[in-house]
């Protein structure tokens, strides 16, 4: 079920960077949002396929659940998708204005969320058996406890330094080391020294 969602992610995490306009990114958010195949009919033909494969998945996901009494478990990674999906599309927001840079707090406050790392907490719960999952640990996860909070903040500003110059070579919406550059008017080994 993660490695399906995972792909899913990356896939819409591409559509958001490269391909579409500000409209199609707007029509792909809120049919995500409504979670309901009759939204394909608001999207351009190559989002179509997407959103289908979406719908498909957590399908077989909440079908599977289900025979176990647990299909409760993909509302949870539902949301988590939709949340990712809302951050996409504010980094798509500010692509679409070439120039707007966030401040550092403001891009951490979406990039934490578009990350995947709270998706990818979430969703890899939902398929776990043995009564070692309910619903308290699934409103714990989801509810960003500290420790999950603390290795997303590490894993995106790692990632986010060594794929600075690749993101701005493509013309990619700013990293947090751009923001930062920006805001505090320090050079890029400044910053790298400071993150």
């Amino acid at each position: 079920m993660l490695a399906k969602v995972i792909a899913l992610a990356t896939i819409i995490d591409d559509i958001y960077d490269a391909y579409g306009s500000y409209d199609e990114h707007m029509c792909f958010t809120e049919a995500l949002e409504r979670w309901d195949v009759s939204a394909i009919d608001e999207l351009p033909p190559y989002m179509k396929s997407c959103y289908l494969a979406i719908l498909g998945v957590y399908a077989e996901m909440e079908e599977e659940l289900a025979k176990r009494g647990e299909s409760y478990r993909v509302d949870y990674a539902k949301n988590e998708m939709k949340k990712l999906t809302r951050a996409y599309f504010e980094e798509a927001k500010w692509s679409h204005s070439a120039s707007y840079i966030p401040t550092f707090e403001e891009y951490m406050k979406v990039a934490l969320d578009s990350s995947g790392y709270m998706m990818a907490a979430t969703t890899s719960l939902i398929g776990i058996g043995d009564n070692l999952i309910n619903k308290n640990v699934m409103d714990w996860v989801t509810h960003e406890p500290l420790i999950v909070q603390a290795s997303t903040v590490i894993a995106r500003l790692m990632d986010d330094m060594a794929g600075h110059e690749f993101e701005q070579e493509r013309g990619h919406e700013p990293s947090a080391v751009e923001c930062y550059m920006k805001q505090h008017g320090t050079s890029k080994e400044e910053v790298l020294l400071e993150l």
